[in-house]
């Protein structure tokens, strides 16, 4: 597996995006091109080559074009085809493909080709992009350039299967009621009944969960809900309610499930979804 490795100290140079959706028999066309594209496949599988290299790239994986590399469609899709695309470059006298790597906070280390993580974080970034673009009438400020950079270092993240390799190792306590938050976040599940659940005073576990991670059980509990809604909304083939949304993500009160929402998002579900579905698209 080969891996470009950059360093983060500068922001790559983002040049466009956009979202491709196709019905049936889609085609890669064959170019050489001067700079980097990544692709994030939603749905279908695109057939590839790169460097007499073929590639099937399904749902939840990414292939990084690489430039001056002659890439073109092998087998045309079958059935509904839609991914991201972003084209970039980067500083070319700090850049190098490797074999290999280790992943660090001062470089990028991203694969050629990968699997990307199960909560769809990348997508979500993806999708911010669009969006941050489509408000701009797609001119290019410095906020693409680093929106972009941050895609990068989370694919980097997902793809080496390490979203927390940059952070300090936390307490076994910590970690583990981070787990069950993860596991029963859809649930009835508060600061409370994690507390009975791991045998520790309700006051006592809260002041220690703060002390490590900055931020209370119930706020964790709320983002992992919250995250898991984002989620709901990004699929645009649900036909879930807010109420339903609410409800999957452990939420008793729609009302309720709608201001924290608006708190850590900063708008409503319905205004999220909506932002998200206003995308540059090709149907060709």
């Amino acid at each position: 597996m080969r891996y470009l490795i950059s360093e983060v100290n500068e922001p790559l140079t983002y040049a466009s995006s956009g979202m491709l959706i196709h019905s049936d028999q889609f085609l890669h066309p064959r170019r050489c091109i001067d700079t980097y594209v990544l692709l994030l496949i939603q749905k279908g599988t695109l057939c590839i080559t790169m460097d007499d290299q073929e590639y099937e790239v399904g749902p939840n994986q990414f292939l990084l074009l690489l430039p001056g590399r002659l890439h073109f469609g092998t087998t045309p899709s079958k059935g509904m085809l839609s991914y991201y695309w972003m084209h970039f470059s980067m500083n070319r006298s700090r850049t190098q493909l490797c074999d290999s790597c280790t992943l660090t906070e001062t470089q990028y280390s991203l694969p050629v080709f990968g699997d990307l993580g199960k909560d769809l974080r990348a997508s979500l970034i993806f999708q911010s992009l669009l969006d941050m673009t489509r408000r701009s009438h797609y001119q290019i400020d410095w906020r693409c350039h680093y929106l972009s950079s941050y895609l990068l270092l989370e694919i980097s993240h997902e793809a080496a299967g390490q979203y927390s390799s940059f952070q300090l190792q936390l307490p076994e306590p910590v970690t583990r009621i981070h787990d069950f938050i993860q596991a029963n976040y859809s649930g009835p599940v508060s600061s409370r009944t994690i507390a009975e659940h791991f045998g520790y005073h309700p006051v006592y576990l809260e002041r220690y969960y703060r002390k490590y991670t900055g931020t209370s059980i119930t706020s964790s509990i709320h983002e992992a809900r919250i995250e898991a809604s984002k989620n709901l909304l990004l699929n645009a083939d649900s036909v879930l309610s807010l109420e339903e949304i609410a409800a999957a993500c452990g939420f008793s009160d729609v009302k309720y499930y709608m201001r924290i929402f608006k708190k850590r998002t900063g708008m409503t579900p319905t205004q999220y979804k909506r932002s998200l579905s206003q995308r540059k698209i090709n149907t060709q």
